[in-house]
């Protein structure tokens, strides 16, 4: 499945069809209908991900997971 990168648009929270509220600096998603009617009704902003810091990369590469 597609993923795309959502940020909420408002100073709300938007809700996660499942466990919580979408993150306020965005967070990574599938690509799917709630989500893209949440775009279409002006909830979030569809955008490109922001690049991972070197240090988050290097932390990954180290660890073999990501830094929670």
């Amino acid at each position: 499945m597609n993923r795309i990168f959502v940020t909420p648009k408002t100073d709300t929270k938007v809700r996660k069809p499942v466990n919580g509220h979408l993150d306020p600096k965005g967070e990574e998603v599938n690509e799917e209908g709630y989500w893209l009617r949440r775009a279409a009704d002006g909830d979030v902003t569809i955008s490109e991900a922001p690049a991972a810091s070197p240090a988050a990369d290097l932390t990954k590469a180290a660890t073999g997971r990501a830094k929670s």
